[in-house]
């Protein structure tokens, strides 16, 4: 499959490269957890179930390798779990679809951690279909196809792969990996209220600016649990988010209950600008752009 989409190019501005790593706040208070899970919900037999994504594309050729981004957001959202609510709690990371199906109960709560390329039951839960891609080891690629959310990835082509466009072009971007300058696919943002795709900005060095953190939650139903999901696309922001879990929690539960009011499902589109630290240690850090965040309800 083929997709012929606009495309906005992205802009190229100054550098966010700067010298030295800034020292991380990892402080986890307690804090309200009802913009997240179904805090009514009381049934003795509840548990919270937290799904921290894969390296997809390395995972489909034989290894399981879990992101670290990911890993350490499911230990924060684990130990911000038991801090705050107490509840019956079980971390799961490398579940299929439908083992985490069939270990849930409706009165359960999931936690998925992880944009559409690296967990794939939340790319199921917010609308991806995963499609093969062509002359490939059995790789496939999330293709967004959901109708009731405002925003969603652009991964790539069914055709070409990860990072290409219309007519096969590849776009790419530098950011720092493991102390190393990587180059990786450069996605896109999709927003069904606007035509073609928003492209991340680029400075003048080739290194990506900006990223942008999907937030979803999916209100219990009759059968159904309740699902929360949040990632982006690279791994930094949903990072940043744990690092400072219960205020970013906070200013998330601010946020929801002055737009929309509680206990409703809704989508958050919250910008993400990446600055790159380069010397002796090279790294990568995201910074939440909270006042400009964008909530909707679905």
């Amino acid at each position: 499959m083929l997709i012929s989409l606009m495309v906005s190019v992205p802009h190229k501005r100054e550098s966010n490269i700067v010298k030295g790593i800034p020292k991380s706040f990892k402080k986890r208070d307690t804090c309200d957890l009802k913009s997240i899970i179904d805090i009514n919900n009381k049934e003795q037999d509840k548990h919270i179930r937290i799904s921290a994504g894969i390296n997809r594309i390395a995972g489909q050729d034989g290894q399981k390798n879990l992101s670290p981004y990911l890993d350490y957001a499911g230990t924060a959202f684990c130990e911000i779990v038991d801090k705050s609510n107490g509840e019956n709690h079980k971390r799961i990371e490398l579940e299929s679809e439908e083992e985490i199906f069939k270990n849930s109960k409706v009165t359960d709560d999931l936690i998925l951690l992880g944009g559409p390329v690296a967990n794939e039951n939340g790319g199921n839960y917010t609308g991806y279909i995963y499609e093969p891609i062509r002359n490939s080891n059995n790789l496939t690629i999330p293709i967004f196809n959901d109708s009731d959310l405002r925003w969603g990835y652009y991964c790539g082509d069914t055709h070409y792969g990860y990072g290409f466009y219309d007519g096969g072009e590849n776009k790419t971007a530098k950011r720092c990996e493991g102390n190393k300058i990587v180059e990786r696919p450069l996605y896109a943002i999709i927003d069904r209220e606007s035509s073609g795709l928003k492209m991340f900005n680029i400075d003048k060095d080739g290194f990506l600016l900006e990223e942008v953190l999907l937030i979803t939650k999916r209100a219990r139903t009759n059968n159904a649990p309740s699902v929360f999901i949040i990632g982006g696309m690279h791994g930094y922001s949903i990072h940043e988010f744990s690092e400072e879990i219960s205020l970013n929690t906070l200013k998330m539960n601010q946020k929801i209950e002055k737009k929309i009011g509680s206990n409703k499902s809704y989508q958050i589109y919250l910008p993400v600008e990446l600055r790159h630290y380069l010397g002796q240690k090279n790294a990568t850090k995201a910074i939440l752009i909270w006042e400009k965040a964008i909530i909707i309800t679905i």
